[in-house]
């Protein structure tokens, strides 16, 4: 196999790898969105709700950033431009010396 194409199969399963850690990043999703709502309609003199609100709120949006730049990430690996192939250290063929 050649290292073209063995930096193609390498890339595409590494894309695999994060499409798979996206969905598991989705299934987490609903947990931080309810709880979110459950701390945002949560009223009481002795729990300060202003911490528990900004906690649940960075938490949704690290899991929609960490969602985000996986997604981007496994389509540039899937794609295996040159890019990819100069990340694995497969330059461009070299011409052949005269």
């Amino acid at each position: 196999m050649p290292r073209k194409e063995a930096v193609q199969v390498v890339s595409r399963a590494l894309a695999l790898l994060m499409i798979v850690w996206v969905l598991v990043e989705i299934t987490q999703l609903p947990q931080v969105v309810l709880s979110l709502a459950h701390h945002l309609h949560l009223n009481s003199v002795l729990i300060p709700q202003r911490y528990w609100t900004i906690y649940y709120v960075a938490g949704l949006s690290t899991h929609t950033v960490r969602i985000m730049g996986l997604s981007l990430a496994a389509a540039w690996f899937w794609k295996c431009g040159p890019g990819v192939e100069a990340a694995f250290g497969v330059g461009p063929a070299a011409p052949p010396a005269v």
